[in-house]
């Protein structure tokens, strides 16, 4: 479980959101509804994103602990900019723009911006670049 926890915290570019919870308890609050496929997580990381409704709904709710995604469904595109503006400027910052894309549902929101994410990745380790926080061990920041 904890491997799964790190590569998604690895994956999410996000600052934590102050709602209190470690983690290891959001991944686990996500996973009430059912426990996800841990191979699915593994695939996803290396950009094979499969089709399962419960990992894109564990997928949404974990955005939206990290302040990704909205109570509402929708991308929290001032939150992203910020972190990334932090960071990145000029052709970078303008493709990881173009993955602020809201779409007709929440999960398609939240599975089309991991996609997108996953593909600008490949040009620069953004995921764990923009991290800042201690416990998203492994970014060697």
């Amino acid at each position: 479980m904890q491997v799964i926890l790190v590569l998604f915290a690895l994956f999410v570019v996000a600052l934590s959101a102050p709602n209190g919870l470690t983690l290891e308890q959001k991944a686990m609050k996500c996973q009430e509804p059912g426990p996800i496929d841990k191979d699915l997580m593994k695939k996803m990381f290396r950009g094979i994103f499969t089709e399962d409704d419960n990992f894109k709904n564990y997928v949404l709710c974990m955005l939206k602990f990290e302040d990704l995604i909205t109570a509402d469904g929708k991308l929290n595109e001032e939150h992203m900019k910020s972190v990334w503006a932090k960071r990145y400027n000029g052709d970078l910052q303008e493709k990881l723009n173009k993955c602020l894309v809201n779409k007709d549902t929440p999960v398609e929101t939240s599975w089309a911006l991991m996609k997108c994410l996953y593909t600008v990745q490949e040009q620069l380790n953004v995921f764990c670049t923009v991290i800042e926080h201690e416990h998203y061990v492994g970014c060697g920041l």
